[in-house]
C-alpha cells in the first residue's frame, strides 16, 4: 500500500511540475474571448469560437486556420496578415475589421457581414462569399481567384487590381468591375 501511494505522489508531483514548466514558457495557455482580446500571432487553429464576442480584438497574425468563428461578432477586430484558410465564417460580424493581408484561401464567408473591411492584397482564393455583405468593402488588390460572390453585395467596393478570374459573379449587387482584372468575360 505505502508504494503505490508513493508512486501516485510522484506521478502527481511530475505533473505538477510539466504544468509549472509549461505555464512558465508561455506553452499551454489557452485563450479566452470573454477575458482577453488581445492575443496577437496566437495559435488558435480548429479553435471553437462560434458566436464568440471578439469586438475590438487583436489576432494580427494569428493562425486561424480551420476555426470556426461561425456568427462570431469581429467587429472593428485586428485580423492583419492572419491566417484564416478553411475558417467557418458564416455570418459572422465582420464590419470595420482590419483583414489586411489575411489568408482567407477556402474560407466560409456565406452571409458574412464585411461592411467597410479592409480586404486589401488579402487572398480569398475559392473562397465562399454567397451572399456576404461587402459595402464599402476594400478588397484593392485582393485575390477573388475562383471565390464564389453569389449575390454579394458589393455596392461601393474598391476592386481596384483585384483578381476575379474563374470567379462566380452571378447575382452581384452593385459592383464596378472596371479596374479589377481577370473578370470574366460575361461580367464585363
Amino acid at each position: 500500500m505505502e508504494l503505490c501511494i508513493i508512486r501516485f505522489m510522484d506521478a502527481r508531483l511530475l505533473a505538477i511540475t510539466i504544468m509549472l514548466l509549461l505555464v512558465i514558457s508561455g506553452c499551454g495557455q489557452s485563450y479566452n474571448p470573454k477575458l482577453e482580446k488581445d492575443c496577437e500571432g496566437c495559435d488558435l487553429s480548429g479553435a471553437n469560437m462560434r458566436g464568440a464576442d471578439l469586438i475590438g480584438a487583436n489576432l494580427t497574425g494569428a493562425n486561424l486556420e480551420g476555426a470556426i468563428l461561425h456568427s462570431a461578432d469581429l467587429t472593428d477586430a485586428n485580423l492583419e496578415g492572419a491566417i484564416l484558410p478553411e475558417a467557418d465564417l458564416r455570418d459572422a460580424d465582420l464590419r470595420d475589421a482590419n483583414l489586411r493581408d489575411a489568408n482567407l484561401v477556402g474560407a466560409n464567408l456565406e452571409g458574412a457581414y464585411l461592411d467597410g473591411a479592409n480586404l486589401r492584397v488579402a487572398s480569398l482564393w475559392g473562397a465562399n462569399l454567397t451572399n456576404a455583405n461587402l459595402r464599402e468593402t476594400n478588397l484593392e488588390g485582393a485575390n477573388l481567384t475562383g471565390a464564389n460572390l453569389t449575390g454579394a453585395n458589393l455596392t461601393g467596393a474598391d476592386l481596384r487590381h483585384a483578381n476575379l478570374f474563374d470567379a462566380n459573379l452571378g447575382g452581384v449587387i452593385g459592383a464596378d468591375f472596371t479596374d479589377a482584372s481577370s473578370v470574366p468575360r460575361k461580367y464585363q
